[in-house]
């Protein structure tokens, strides 16, 4: 059983980043959190790291609803979204 979704999106990462922020809106989540993976490596490290973000969001309404049924589920609470640049294979 696999607790991940994956979906690739065509566009500018900071675009990505914000159309990926208001999608979970839509949904009822609200981003707690936003990590900036290059700008911590950099930092902490000064390791060059491609563009990646960590998104920490959470529904409330989901939340509490899960949380009377069992406290495993409180595990997932945030739901973590990632949004990084990946390289385009070059094409033959």
């Amino acid at each position: 059983m696999s607790y991940t979704l994956d979906k690739r999106v065509d566009g500018e990462f900071d675009n990505v980043v914000e159309r990926t922020t208001n999608a979970l809106s839509e949904e009822g989540f609200g981003v707690l959190c936003d990590i900036d993976v290059q700008q911590t490596l950099k930092k902490k490290l000064d390791e060059d790291f491609r563009q990646y973000r960590i998104l920490g969001a959470c529904n409330p309404r989901l939340r509490s609803r899960l949380s009377r049924r069992s406290f495993s589920w409180e595990r997932f609470c945030p739901v973590t979204s990632s949004c990084m640049r990946r390289t385009r294979a070059k094409s033959a």
